[in-house]
C-alpha cells in the first residue's frame, strides 16, 4: 500500500512539473525621456508614457499612481509648471487640495490634458494641415505614403 501512494505521489509530480509553462521572462521597456517644456517634444513624451503605463499596468493601480510616474520626467520649465501641483497633492489631504489638483490626479488623461494646454503648439493643427496640403510625393510610393501617416497621425 505504501509503494502504492509513492508511485501514485511520483506520478502526480511529474504530471504537475509536464503541466508547468516555462516562465518567459517579459522583456524591459524603455522609460520616457525627461520632458522639458519644449512643445515639439511634448508628443512623444505622453506616446512613450502612455506607452510604458500600458506595459506596466500593474504596477500603476491608480490614476495617481500613473500621474507621480509621468510626473516624475518633468524637468526645466515643465517642472516648474507643476511643481505647486504635486506639492498641494503631496501636502493636503484630497478635501483641501485645489479642485485643479484633485482633478489631475483623479484621471491620468486631464494630467495630459493640462500639459498639452500649457506646453502643446496652439498651431499644432493648422501647421500639420498646411503640411498635408503641401505634401507632394518626391520618391518612392511607399515614403510618400510614411509621410502621409506620420502628418495626419498629428491631426488626431
Amino acid at each position: 500500500m505504501l509503494n502504492q501512494l509513492r508511485e501514485e505521489n511520483a506520478q502526480l509530480h511529474n504530471q504537475l512539473n509536464a503541466s508547468r509553462a516555462p516562465v518567459t521572462p517579459r522583456a524591459k521597456y524603455p522609460e520616457p525621456e525627461p520632458f522639458d517644456g519644449t512643445a515639439g517634444l511634448l508628443q512623444g513624451f505622453l506616446t512613450r508614457t502612455r506607452a510604458y503605463l500600458r506595459y506596466y499596468d500593474n504596477s500603476f493601480p491608480t490614476e495617481a499612481d500613473k500621474v507621480h510616474y509621468a510626473a516624475s520626467f518633468l524637468r526645466k520649465d515643465a517642472l516648474a509648471w507643476f511643481e505647486p501641483t504635486m506639492r498641494d497633492h503631496l501636502e493636503n489631504t484630497h478635501n483641501d487640495q485645489d479642485e485643479d489638483t484633485q482633478a489631475i490626479f483623479k484621471k491620468y488623461e486631464e494630467f495630459e490634458k493640462r500639459l498639452k494646454n500649457t506646453f502643446g503648439n496652439p498651431d499644432e493643427e493648422r501647421i500639420t494641415e498646411r503640411k498635408l496640403m503641401n505634401l507632394t510625393q518626391k520618391g518612392s510610393a511607399s515614403k510618400y505614403a510614411s509621410e502621409f501617416r506620420q502628418i495626419t497621425s498629428k491631426l488626431g
